[in-house]
C-alpha cells in the first residue's frame, strides 16, 4: 500500500511538472506600429487640389503583425472660419494577414470639385493586430488650381 501511495505521488508530481513546464507566458504586444517614408502628393508637395487625385505612399511596420490603416481628411480649424463646413473623407484599408511590413504605393483619393478651399487635417492611423496604433496628422491646404 505504501508503494502505491508513493507511486501515485510521483505520478502526480511528474504530471504537474509536465503541465506547468509546457505553459508559456504569452508576451503582450505594447509596441506601436511605425509609419515611415511618407509622401503626400505626386511630388510630396502636400497640397490638395480640387477635382484631382491625391497620391499617397508610405511604409508601415510592426514588431508583431499589422492590421489596417485609416485615412481621414477633415477641415482644420486653424486659420479658417469655423462656420464653413469642409470636405471630409474617412476610409479604412485592410493589410493582408501575417504582415509585419507593408508598403502603401500609389494610394489614390479623389478630391471633389466642390470641396471648400481651406486647410485640412490629413491623418493616417496605423493599427496592429494587438490594438496598438500610431496616428500621424499634418495640415495641408486644399486649393483651386
Amino acid at each position: 500500500m505504501m508503494k502505491i501511495i508513493s507511486i501515485r505521488k510521483i505520478y502526480i508530481l511528474l504530471l504537474l511538472t509536465i503541465v506547468f513546464s509546457s505553459c508559456k507566458k504569452e508576451e503582450i504586444d505594447i509596441e506601436k506600429p511605425v509609419i515611415s517614408n511618407l509622401k503626400i502628393g505626386e511630388n510630396n508637395e502636400a497640397i490638395l487640389y480640387k477635382s484631382e487625385v491625391i497620391y499617397l505612399e508610405f511604409d508601415a511596420s510592426d514588431n508583431s503583425e499589422l492590421a489596417n490603416y485609416k485615412i481621414s481628411i477633415s477641415k482644420s480649424a486653424k486659420g479658417d472660419p469655423a462656420s464653413e463646413t469642409g470636405w471630409e473623407f474617412s476610409k479604412i484599408y485592410n493589410i493582408p494577414s501575417g504582415k509585419t511590413t507593408y508598403k502603401v504605393i500609389n494610394q489614390q483619393i479623389t478630391v471633389p470639385t466642390d470641396a471648400l478651399s481651406a486647410n485640412y487635417n490629413f491623418t493616417i492611423t496605423l493599427y496592429d493586430r494587438s490594438g496598438n496604433y500610431f496616428a500621424y496628422t499634418t495640415v495641408v491646404p486644399l486649393i483651386s488650381e
